[in-house]
C-alpha cells in the first residue's frame, strides 16, 4: 500500500481474502475527495459465489458455483456507494439446491449441476443491492442473457430474468431425472425475503429426451412454487411423425424428486414410440420391426423419478405384427416402480380371429415375463407359418414363462379346415414346448400322427416323423377331386432339414399299403411304395399297381435342377376314370399305354402311345353311349392323335380320328371326326332316327361345335297331334318344361339329308317323307330347319276316315326347338261324297278346313265323316240309338287314348309294319243306321302292300277286308271282300280293282 505521487488516493497495490474453496486478489486505489471516488480491480480463483455473497452479508445462498474469474469496477463510496464494472471468466460446479447448500446433508442431489460455463456480465453494486444486468452464461451449446438482483438486506430477497438457449445435455439429470435437448428458455425467479423462490416460464426444446424417452421437438409452460412444486402445463410435442401432449406436477423436495401426478397422450407410428423409448426399455428394440401401424397412446404416472408406477392405454386400427395385417389392437394395463409392467387386456383382431393376452412383464435384465395367452379363428393364411402357403383357422392356448432370452413355452393349438400348399389336412391338433431354443411339436390330424423338433435360432433346423393311415388320400389332392377315386395308404414320412431353406430338406415316404378304388373296382400296390426327397430332388422307386384289368408300373425321379424323368409302362381299367372325371359317365375297357416324361414340371415334354381295347363310354348329358372302342393312341404333353378308332355307337358302327389339346395334361380344346354307318341317336328323345354319313366335333369340353352332312337311313315321328283334344288343350295351358343348362355345352350345325326310311306315323298323318334339314341349337335346346315333303301314298286320318294326300310339306322353322308348319292337301270318298281336307298352320295347334262333292253343309260334312250320315238319309227316330252308340263309342275310344294302349300291346316285326287299330263309325245298308266299328291296319312288302280289316262292334255281318298292293308309282291292285250285303252266300261278295293315279297342275 502507498500514496499516489499527487497525494491524492491511496493505491493498494494487492489485497488478498482467503475464501474456504479459493481466494480473493485485488488491487487498486481509494480516493480522498469528498466522494471517496474507487476504482478497483480483482479476480477470483475457485471462490465460491455463495461466499462472496456472505462477505457483503448475503447469507444462505441455495446455489454454489466455483469462479475463476477477472473484473474492474469503480465508482464513490460517499454519500452513498455506488460502483459499476464488468466481470469476465469461467465457472464450474454449478449446483442449486431446495435450501441453503451449507445445510444439505452430504449425498443429497442438487436440483441440476453444470460442470463448466462461461460468464461475462456488467456489476452494478449500491448502498441496497447487488446487481448483473445482460449477464451472458454460455455452457456447452447453450447461450443466456440474465438480469438478476441481490439484495443486502434479507427482506429485499432477489429477482432473475432468464432469456436464451440451455444446453440440457449439460446438466444430464434435472432432479434426478435424465435430460437432454437445446431449450429455449424466457423465465423469471423471485424470492423476497431469501428463501424457496418462486418461478414461471415457457420452455421450447429441440430433441428433447426425458427419462431417457426421446420426446422431439417440444414445448410446455412451467411453474415452480409454492413449496417446492414444479407444474408443466401444455406440453406438447412432435417425434418423427407423432404428435404427444402432457402435463405433471414434480414435487422437487424428496430425493430423489417425486412426480406428484402426469398424465399423457400420443398418436402417430408404432415404430416412432418404440424408437423414443428404446433407451429407457431396452428390451423394446426387439419389438421395433415386430408392430407397425398408426397407434393411439395415453397414460399416467406418479412416484419417485424413475421409479415410477402409473397407467397406461394403446390402441391401434389395421396395422401389422410381424408383416402379418390385423384389423385392431388394443393394450391396457399397470406399470410398477418402472421395473415391471402388468397387462390386463392385450388384444389383437383380425376378421373373425383373435389372440388374447394377459400377465406380466419386467423392463430389466433378464427382462421376464409371465403371460398367458389365448387365440380363436386366427387365419393361418395370415399368420403366415413357415413351410408355404397355409389355410384355415386355429384356436388355442400358450403360457410364457421364463424371459425372452431363455423361455419357457407351453402351447396347444386346433386347426379347422386347415390346408399346406394346397393340401386339404382338415382338422389338426398340435401341441408343444419352446425351452430355451428348442421347440418341439406333436400332434395329429385325420389319419396322420405327427412330431417334431426344431431350433430356434440360426436358419431353423428341423426333425419331423410322421405316421400316416388314410382312408382316403384323395381328399389331400390340392383343389380337391371331382370325381369318387379312393386311395388308401398306410405308411410313414420323415423329414429334415431348415425352414428357412425347406425345399433343400430331406423327406422319405414308405407306403406299406397303396389301394386305389372305385365302386367296386380296386387296384392295389404290389410292394412298398417308397418316395425320397433330398435337396430338391424327388425320385419314385418302381411302383407296381395291380388289378383288375390292371398292371401299371411307374416309376421316375425329378433332379434338383428341375429335369424330369418319369416312365410308366403296363395297362390300366379304364373304370378308373370315372372316379376322377365324372363327366365321364360309365368309363370301361383297357388302355395299354407306355410313356416317358421328360423337361421340367413347368414345361414337361411327354412322348408315348397307347391302345384302347374293348372300351367305351358316354358322353355327359346325353344317350350317345360309346363302346367296342379299340385303336391306337398317340399322345405328347400337347395333344393326344388318334387316327383309326372303330368303335360301336349306340349300337351302329363308327370310325373315329382326331386330336385333344392338352394343358397341365387336361384337355382343353378338342377335334373328333367320326363316319357313321346306321347309328341311332334320339335327339330330341321323341325323334328317334338312324343315321349314316361324316360328323364332326370341334371345340372345348365346355363349349363344342358338332357339324357334318348325314343321311336319315330310318326315322319315325309317332307323337299324335291329338287333333280330337286340340280345344281342350287350348283352354289349359301347359305347364313350362324346366330348362337344363347342362346341355348347353353343345352345339349344333348338322345337315341332315332325309333320302332313307323316313315316316310321319301318328293319329292325323301316315307316310314316308324326303327333304333336307339343319340341326341347330343345343343339347339343351335343340332345333331344326328345313323342309319335308310326304311322299305319294301318304294319307291322313280325322273322325275314322282315310283321306289319300295329294300335297304334304311340313316346314321346320326355329333353331332353338321341334317347331313343325303343316301344308296338308287330302280327299276322301265317304259314300256318294267326295270329301276335300286342308290342314294346314303349326304342328301343335293345326287349323283344318273340309269341303264336298257334291256340296254339303259344313255340319253335314262333320256328320257324314263321324257318323256316316247325313240329315237327308233315314228317318231321326230309326237312327237316333245307332247313332248316339256310334258317337260314344268312338268318342271314349279316342278321347281316353284307349287306342294309343291298345297300339301298345299290337306285335311289331319286319314283317308287320305299323300295325294301328282305332274305332270308327260306317252307315250300314242291312241296318239302315250309323253303326261303330273296330278297324285295323298294316303295311308289309316295304309299305307295298296295305292291308286292312273292319269289322261292327255288334259282330255278324257287316266286316270288310282290303288288301292294296301297289304295280308301280301311278298303279296299283285292290282286292276287298265283305258280308255286309244279306242277299248273297255267307261267303260274302269278292272284287278286285285297277287303280290308275295321275296329277297335274294347270298353271
Amino acid at each position: 500500500m502507498r500514496l499516489a505521487p499527487d497525494l491524492d488516493a491511496l493505491v493498494v497495490e494487492r489485497v488478498e481474502w482467503p475464501l474456504p474453496g479459493g481466494s480473493l486478489v485485488a488491487r487498486g486505489r481509494v480516493g480522498f475527495g469528498p466522494t471517496v471516488p474507487l476504482d478497483w480491480e480483482f479476480e477470483t480463483s475457485g471462490a465460491d459465489l455463495s461466499d462472496l455473497l456472505a462477505s457483503v452479508g448475503i447469507e444462505g445462498s441455495w446455489v454454489t458455483v466455483q469462479l475463476d474469474t477477472k473484473g474492474r469496477v469503480g465508482g464513490a463510496v460517499l454519500p452513498a456507494l455506488r460502483l459499476a464494472g464488468t466481470i469476465a471468466g469461467d465457472f464450474r460446479e454449478l449446483r442449486p439446491y431446495t435450501r441453503s447448500w451449507k445445510t444439505v446433508k452430504p449425498g443429497v442431489p442438487p436440483v441440476l449441476e453444470v460442470k463448466r460455463g462461461r460468464l461475462e456480465t456488467p456489476i452494478r453494486v449500491t448502498d441496497e443491492l447487488i446487481a448483473f444486468d445482460g449477464a451472458r452464461v454460455t455452457a456447452g451449446r447453450g447461450t443466456s442473457v440474465v438480469d438478476a438482483t441481490a439484495r443486502f438486506s434479507l427482506q429485499g430477497g432477489y429477482q432473475v430474468r432468464w432469456r436464451g438457449q440451455m444446453d440440457l445435455d449439460v446438466l444430464g439429470k434435472v432432479a434426478e431425472v435424465p435430460v437432454g435437448g437445446l431449450a429455449e428458455l424466457d423465465a423469471t425467479m423471485s424470492a423476497a425475503p431469501y428463501g424457496n423462490p418462486r418461478a414461471a416460464g415457457r420452455a421450447r426444446v429441440e430433441g428433447l429426451r426425458f427419462l431417457d424417452v426421446a420426446l422431439g421437438n417440444a414445448s410446455c409452460d412451467f411453474e415452480y412454487g409454492p413449496g417446492f412444486l414444479v407444474h408443466v402445463r401444455d406440453a406438447e410435442g412432435v417425434y418423427r411423425q407423432s404428435r404427444w401432449h402432457g402435463e405433471g406436477v414434480v414435487d422437487l423436495e424428496p430425493s430423489p424428486a417425486y412426480v406428484r401426478s402426469s398424465r399423457f397422450d400420443a398418436k402417430g407410428r408404432v415404430k416412432d414410440l418404440f424408437d423414443s423409448v428404446q433407451d429407457w426399455l431396452p428390451r423394446t428394440r426387439a419389438f421395433r420391426d415386430v408392430f407397425d401401424g398408426e397407434v393411439e397412446v395415453a397414460g399416467t404416472g406418479s412416484g419417485p423419478a424413475g421409479l415410477l408406477d402409473g397407467t397406461f392405454d394403446a390402441r391401434m386400427a389395421t396395422g401389422t405384427f410381424t408383416g402379418r395385417p390385423f384389423d385392431s389392437a388394443r393394450l391396457t394395463g399397470t406399470y410398477s416402480k418402472g421395473a415391471e409392467a402388468r397387462t390386463e387386456r392385450a388384444e389383437v383382431r383380425r376378421g373373425s380371429g383373435v389372440v388374447r393376452m394377459t400377465g406380466r412383464s419386467g423392463f430389466a435384465p433378464p427382462f421376464p415375463w409371465d403371460l398367458d395367452v389365448s387365440f380363436a379363428g386366427v387365419s393361418l393364411r395370415d399368420a403366415r407359418l413357415p413351410g408355404g402357403e397355409w389355410a384355415g383357422s386355429a384356436s388355442g392356448t400358450a403360457t410364457l414363462r421364463g424371459s425372452f432370452e431363455h423361455p419357457d413355452v407351453r402351447f396347444a393349438a386346433n386347426g379347422d379346415g386347415v390346408s399346406l400348399r394346397g393340401v386339404p389336412l382338415g382338422t389338426v391338433q398340435a401341441a408343444g414346448t419352446v425351452k430355451e431354443k428348442k421347440l418341439v411339436v406333436t400332434g395329429g390330424a385325420d389319419g396322420v400322427r405327427f412330431e417334431g423338433e426344431a431350433a430356434l435360432e440360426g436358419r431353423i433346423p428341423f426333425r419331423a416323423r410322421a405316421d400316416l393311415a388314410l382312408e382316403d388320400v384323395a381328399r389331400l389332392v390340392p383343389g380337391g377331386t371331382r370325381g369318387s377315386l379312393k386311395a388308401r395308404v398306410q405308411g410313414e414320412a420323415t423329414a429334415e432339414g431348415e425352414l428357412e431353406a425347406l425345399d433343400a430338406a430331406r423327406a422319405r415316404v414308405r407306403l406299406d399299403e397303396l389301394q386305389l378304388s372305385h365302386a367296386e373296382l380296386k387296384v392295389h400296390a404290389d410292394g412298398p411304395a417308397v418316395l425320397t426327397v433330398s435337396r430338391g430332388g424327388v425320385e419314385l422307386q418302381g411302383l407296381k399297381l395291380v388289378g383288375t384289368n390292371t398292371e401299371l408300373t411307374i416309376s421316375g425321379a425329378r433332379a434338383p435342377s428341375g429335369q424330369l424323368d418319369l416312365s410308366a409302362d403296363g395297362t390300366l381299367d379304364l373304370r378308373l376314370l370315372a372316379g376322377v372325371t365324372p363327366d365321364l359317365k360309365r368309363p370301361h375297357g383297357q388302355l395299354a399305354v407306355e410313356a416317358h416324361v421328360t423337361g421340367t414340371a413347368e414345361e414337361p415334354v411327354l412322348v408315348g402311345a397307347g391302345r384302347l381295347e374293348d372300351a367305351g363310354f358316354q358322353l355327359k348329358a346325353t344317350s350317345v353311349l360309346f363302346s367296342d372302342l379299340r385303336g391306337a393312341l398317340a399322345f405328347s404333353q400337347n395333344r393326344v392323335l388318334f387316327e383309326d378308332l372303330s368303335a360301336s355307337v349306340n349300337g351302329g358302327r363308327a370310325k373315329l380320328r382326331g386330336e385333344l389339346e392338352l394343358a397341365s395334361f387336361v384337355p382343353v380344346r378338342l377335334r373328333v371326326e367320326a363316319l357313321l354307318d346306321e347309328v341311332p341317336i334320339a335327339v330330341p328323345a321323341y325323334l328317334p332316327a338312324t343315321l349314316s354319313g361324316r360328323i364332326e366335333a370341334a371345340g372345348t369340353p365346355d363349349a363344342t361345335t358338332v357339324t357334318g352332312r348325314l343321311h336319315v337311313v330310318r326315322a319315325r315321328y309317332t307323337a299324335d297331334v291329338g287333333l280330337e283334344r286340340i280345344e281342350l288343350r287350348r283352354r289349359a295351358a301347359p305347364a313350362p318344361r324346366s330348362y337344363d343348362r347342362a346341355g348347353e355345352w353343345l352345339r349344333f350345325d348338322l345337315q341332315l339329308v332325309v333320302d332313307g326310311d323316313a315316316r310321319v306315323e301318328n293319329d292325323l298323318v301316315s307316310g314316308a317323307v324326303k327333304g333336307e334339314l339343319t340341326v341347330t341349337g343345343t343339347l339343351a335346346a335343340p332345333g331344326v330347319v328345313g323342309s319335308l315333303s310326304m311322299v305319294e301314298g301318304s294319307r291322313a286320318r280325322f273322325r275314322g276316315n282315310e283321306f289319300a294326300l295329294s300335297h304334304a310339306v311340313l316346314d321346320l322353322t326355329d333353331r332353338n326347338k321341334i317347331e313343325v308348319v303343316l301344308d296338308v292337301h287330302g280327299q276322301s270318298q265317304v259314300r256318294d261324297y267326295q270329301i276335300f281336307m286342308h290342314a294346314f298352320g303349326p304342328l301343335a295347334e293345326p287349323q283344318l278346313t273340309l269341303t264336298s262333292s257334291p256340296p254339303l253343309s259344313q255340319p253335314d260334312i262333320i256328320t257324314l265323316l263321324s257318323l256316316g250320315f247325313t240329315r237327308r238319309d233315314a228317318a231321326a227316330g230309326a237312327t237316333v240309338q245307332g247313332v248316339a252308340t256310334a258317337a260314344a263309342a268312338q268318342a271314349l275310344f279316342s278321347a281316353s287314348g284307349l287306342d294309343e294302349q291298345v297300339r301298345r300291346f299290337l306285335p311289331r316285326n319286319p314283317m308287320v309294319r305299323d300295325l294301328s287299330v282305332r274305332i270308327t263309325s260306317e252307315w250300314s245298308e242291312l241296318t239302315g243306321q250309323v253303326e261303330p266299328r273296330a278297324e285295323f291296319e298294316s303295311f308289309l312288302l316295304r309299305e307295298r302292300l296295305r292291308l286292312r280289316y273292319q269289322a261292327p262292334l255288334s259282330g255278324g255281318r257287316g266286316q270288310k277286308a282290303q288288301a292294296e298292293l301297289k304295280l308301280g308309282s301311278h298303279t296299283a291292285v285292290q282286292y276287298q271282300w265283305d258280308n255286309d250285303n244279306p242277299d248273297v252266300a255267307a261267303t260274302g261278295d269278292h272284287g278286285v280293282d285297277l287303280k290308275l293315279r295321275w296329277e297335274w297342275t294347270d298353271r
